[in-house]
């Protein structure tokens, strides 16, 4: 007969008391001590911390902490520093930008979807966001809750169902870079760095600016990647297409994934490149299709100008190079057609390259580092899927590798925060702070660095 299994044995063994070497001792009783007698497990403290951190609860403990700092921050942080959000009082710190995409909801709600690019909001991207908190507009304003557009509410009831809808939906990214740093084979300690430093660099992008859009699209990338490491390229293909629905920065990532699953097989690339570049256009393309539609005149001006405005946000010095749309109106797009091209000069170096999956996220990684460097107006979150790629990334590196891209993303994520500062220095420094991290993670500059580790096999499942 088979002895019941105590909570938190893994042997179905009834722990004693903990002898004073650390080892439990198993007292006789059980029916697998009794033909032994007693057993004394030792538990060494670097076994107990890689068991813990090698736990699929992990990722998940991590995105709840992720969700309920965002939220307490929303809700008691304005109140405990006393701090005045612009309407002479106090009240709760919810981000502008995520009403005016939760207008776009309920545009989409109403069935205007052409309406999106017209309504004032904004948007310069796919409505993929907007069609996705349809729903959950429709449900704050079936319960007759205040929101906060066009005037800002000290206390709009809404938030109640879009603020935590908005923080899980960032959350979803953390635990699919955990997944990835599992399927690359970091070790327990550079896994453990890269989930706490992915959540520290996303943190802002949701709770402070709120755009789950971009952390949705940063979650399809890596859905994508995940996909190809694995060999479905058709999988990956859909969802590189779905992360392109939610922010366009994803097609950066284009070229350095169609050229990997190039990779997959020796005969009939050609086709193989044709059929995903094709499955990767139908999500976006039939929305884009909806949306031209209906206004086409708004939908090219937000998709291919992408208006910005240098004074509210962080001009850069290819701010000189966008044409003027208006007063305090550039068009971004133009010059980001710079980050087009490099992610085609990455895409080449990766198709010479022995096309390794560190190779693939470091390409992916410096494919999105380079909108921020060729970014007309900036906006402080533009860093975060970069620095998230380069991190995975730098896992598999020497030892100093990612303690140098976590240092060098922390800084960055609180330096392009705070510092409201418009001159070069401002530029110079986000870029040799991008610079930096792309060269630690390198694959080629591996050798130059102290001694690796090893990777865990604990953690290949």
């Amino acid at each position: 007969m088979r002895a019941r299994r105590p909570k938190g044995d893994p042997r179905g063994l009834r722990p004693g008391a903990l002898a004073s070497d650390g080892a439990w001792a198993y007292e006789s009783g059980s029916a697998d001590a009794a033909s032994v007698g007693l057993l004394r497990v030792r538990v060494a403290p670097r076994a107990l911390f890689r068991a813990v951190v090698s736990e699929r609860a992990f990722p998940w403990a991590l995105a709840s902490l992720f969700v309920v700092s965002g939220l307490s921050f929303s809700f008691w942080w304005p109140t405990l520093i006393h701090a005045d959000l612009g309407w002479g009082g106090y009240g709760w710190d919810t981000p502008m930008d995520l009403w005016a995409t939760v207008r776009d909801a309920r545009m989409v709600d109403w069935g205007d979807f052409a309406g999106v690019y017209g309504a004032g909001t904004g948007l310069v991207t796919l409505p993929g966001i907007a069609i996705l908190l349809a729903p959950f507009a429709a449900l704050a304003s079936a319960l007759h809750l205040s929101f906060s557009f066009p005037f800002p509410l000290p206390y709009p009831t809404a938030w109640y169902v879009i603020g935590p809808v908005n923080m899980v939906l960032g959350a979803v990214p953390v635990v699919l870079a955990d997944r990835l740093a599992v399927r690359l084979g970091l070790p327990s300690g550079p896994r453990l760095a890269s989930g706490l430093c992915t959540a520290v660099f996303l943190w802002p992008m949701v709770a402070m600016w709120g755009h789950p859009e971009d952390a949705l699209a940063l979650a399809g990338l890596l859905g994508s990647i995940l996909f190809a490491l694995e060999g479905r390229w058709v999988a990956s293909s859909f969802a590189l297409g779905a992360a392109i629905c939610f922010q366009l920065y994803a097609a950066l990532a284009v070229v350095p994934i169609v050229v990997y699953l190039a990779g997959l097989t020796q005969k009939q690339s050609t086709r193989l490149v044709a059929s995903a570049l094709w499955r990767i256009g139908i999500f976006p393309g039939a929305l884009g299709v909806i949306t031209l539609a209906g206004a086409p005149a708004s939908t090219l001006r937000a998709l291919l100008d992408q208006p910005n405005y240098p004074l509210i946000d962080w001009p850069t010095p290819w701010v000189h190079l966008a044409p003027v749309a208006g007063p305090n109106v550039v068009e971004a797009g133009p010059v980001r057609w710079l980050a087009v091209g490099s992610s085609f000069a990455v895409g080449a170096w990766l198709w010479h390259s022995k096309r390794t999956p560190r190779d693939l996220v470091w390409a992916v990684g410096v494919a999105l580092a380079a909108r921020s460097v060729f970014e007309a107006v900036m906006v402080p979150y533009y860093i975060a899927p970069g620095l998230v790629l380069l991190l995975a990334a730098a896992g598999l590196s020497k030892r100093a590798a990612i303690w140098i891209v976590a240092a060098s993303g922390c800084w960055l994520t609180v330096f392009v925060e705070w510092r409201w500062d418009y001159s070069w220095w401002w530029y110079l420094d986000l870029v040799a702070g991008l610079g930096i991290s792309a060269l630690a993670a390198a694959p080629w500059l591996g050798r130059l660095l102290p001694a690796s580790w090893a990777p865990s096999s604990e953690l290949s499942s």
